[in-house]
């Protein structure tokens, strides 16, 4: 009986060590002017620890008016961070954010990182791929089928008469559902006509005409 009271009590107490972690500041940056919140990549983008405390970083977009009050979990090899929002007040425009968080308790960076339920990778760059930013060649795979016979990957149509391309499109090769990431339309010439772009997953497709997309592109890239 003893025994099993003392196993019980190195339980407890391991199991209070393991969730000891102290969020001791967090620090929101200022929003970001001319940014593109609609397009920006929810990600990490610093992840640095110290002795045992770890700074992380995460890039996100949301309303200009939101003051995070951060909680943060480690559970075994995933943190679970919810940013909160103190805020009353909903502006009429959305941001581009940065949230430094300052973590005690924490001695490696071997984890997961989950905000809000939603998985943060590490990227050095803040803005998702454009169709551009994709390379294919007329070597390239398409017109691909995965499980449950979903398109995946990159596929194209073309004019039957002449054989020139109308569309150029790409599906999620990750996505459980047919997710159209992005598209590009051309004439019988062509010449391109229309491009969207979904800016995150069960978002609306934004679309833009040639001359919009291309700076979009010089301006993200």
């Amino acid at each position: 009986m003893r025994m099993n009271c003392f196993i019980g009590l190195i339980m407890f107490f391991s199991s209070w060590v393991c969730y000891s972690q102290q969020l001791l500041d967090a620090q929101l940056s200022a929003c970001e002017k001319g940014g593109f919140p609609e397009f920006l990549k929810s990600r990490i983008s610093k992840r640095l620890v110290s002795g045992d405390t770890l700074v992380l970083t995460i890039g996100f977009s949301a309303n200009c008016c939101i003051d995070p009050g951060p909680k943060i979990e480690l559970k075994n090899d995933t943190l679970f961070i919810n940013k909160g929002n103190r805020s009353h007040d909903h502006c009429a425009c959305d941001c581009c954010f940065e949230l430094e968080l300052t973590i005690l308790e924490v001695r490696d960076t071997n984890f997961v990182v989950y905000v809000d339920g939603r998985l943060f990778e590490y990227s050095s760059h803040p803005y998702i791929k454009l169709p551009d930013d994709y390379r294919f060649d007329d070597t390239s795979m398409h017109n691909r089928r995965g499980e449950n016979n979903l398109k995946i990957g990159l596929w194209r149509t073309y004019y039957p008469e002449t054989n020139t391309l109308i569309f150029e499109e790409y599906y999620s090769e990750e996505s459980l559902s047919q997710e159209q990431k992005w598209y590009k339309k051309y004439d019988e010439t062509g010449k391109l006509i229309e491009v969207g772009i979904q800016s995150a997953e069960g978002f609306t497709m934004n679309v833009f005409e040639p001359d919009a997309y291309f700076r979009l592109l010089e301006r993200l890239n």
